[in-house]
């Protein structure tokens, strides 16, 4: 069992058009309204319906946390949103969270998010994953992780 001290790994549900671009490269941080309690060192991808399955999980490289206009103005770019439903996102919140997205690893075929964490719900936001699911989900990924450049089509 891992020490609560080690990074931790979550399972984050992301709507399925975020999720693609994640997995796909184009989105090269994750925006959160809520930091987590632990360190993290790795993030499963649950698509959200209509996908509704787990197709992939990527490395943490850092996790910022700042104003929210500091985030658009340091991360626009890799956010892969527009200004204004960024900012609606953020409406009435003092601090956000950029997630940066390390190495990818998407999944061959997605699979159902009880195939891989028995008897799991799709969390709200997140829930934190045993760390064995990583190792489960490298066996059923396409090759061995990229990092994020675009250069993958994801479908």
């Amino acid at each position: 069992m891992a020490d609560s001290k080690d990074p931790a790994v979550v399972l984050m549900s992301i709507k399925p058009h975020w999720a693609d671009a994640i997995m796909g490269g184009r989105k090269r941080v994750e925006f959160r309204r809520v930091r987590f309690g632990r360190e993290i060192s790795h993030v499963v991808v649950y698509a959200t319906s209509p996908v509704q399955r787990v197709v992939g999980y990527f490395e943490v490289e850092d996790i910022t946390e700042a104003e929210p206009a500091a985030l658009w103005e340091r991360f626009a770019t890799l956010g892969d949103i527009g200004e204004a439903a960024f900012m609606d996102y953020y409406e009435g919140k003092g601090e956000g969270v950029a997630i940066h997205v390390g190495r990818v690893s998407p999944l061959v075929e997605p699979v159902m998010l009880t195939e891989i964490v028995p008897g799991a719900v799709a969390p709200q936001s997140y829930l934190y994953a045993d760390p064995g699911v990583i190792s489960q989900l490298s066996r059923r990924a396409s090759c061995c992780g990229i990092r994020p450049s675009g250069l993958i089509a994801y479908t």
